[in-house]
């Protein structure tokens, strides 16, 4: 077991979720992904798919941070959440610092393997971390999609092209650093390259060296 916190940062198709949850078994530490934001969202009663939606629905958006937002230690602490009075809706600026907050806050408590979420760079000026990037060629990421969800080459290209699309344009305007930058991560691993067991004992080995 590990006392690190290690974030992993993905591209869609790339065997990053399998590699990061193979990842958290072998060290026995906890694997954090939707939960980060899923487990505030219940507190103020919506689904893990309306958690989903709402990063897309600006009106609902708005609404769960208002929620969240003005508790954001209930949301830590798993503690019931009371009513609250109308207030003005919060913005997407805070719903990302809520985002930043709770990861700081996980990453606080120890070790975690954390998966999206811009981990990343919310946990950057703490050096114990390792900030993992796993990447693929474009056409083994459109195979991997086909297997996976019985498509078609030109829909598995079409949203990994829209899914690296959304995220490059929100890294760049909430974080104004490139996704890709290999200058923001500790380790980046070519899944095509490098099998996912073996990519697993490679960040472990890497964890273990910082």
């Amino acid at each position: 077991m590990t006392n690190k916190v290690i974030t992993v940062s993905r591209q869609l198709g790339s065997d990053g979720e399998e590699i990061a949850r193979r990842l958290a078994e072998g060290l026995g530490v906890p694997y954090l992904d939707r939960e980060i934001i899923s487990n505030a969202a219940a507190l103020a009663g919506v689904s893990e798919d309306t958690i989903q939606e709402a990063e897309r629905s600006q009106s609902f958006l708005e609404r769960m941070v208002e929620l969240l937002g003005r508790y954001p230690v209930a949301a830590e602490l798993g503690a019931p959440l009371p009513e609250l009075p109308p207030t003005p809706p919060l913005t997407v600026d805070v719903y990302r610092k809520l985002i930043v907050d709770v990861i700081c806050s996980v990453a606080s408590k120890g070790p975690a393997v954390i998966l999206g979420h811009g981990g990343q760079i919310a946990l950057k000026e703490d050096h114990s971390v390792l900030r993992v990037f796993v990447c693929a060629p474009l056409e083994r990421r459109i195979t991997y999609l086909m297997n996976r969800e019985s498509g078609t080459s030109a829909a598995a290209r079409k949203k990994i092209q829209e899914d690296d699309s959304r995220v490059a344009d929100y890294f760049r305007t909430y974080y104004k650093v490139n996704w890709n930058d290999p200058l923001i991560y500790d380790l980046v691993i070519n899944s095509d390259r490098i099998a996912v067991e073996a990519a697993v004992e490679l960040i472990m080995r890497a964890a273990g060296a910082i």
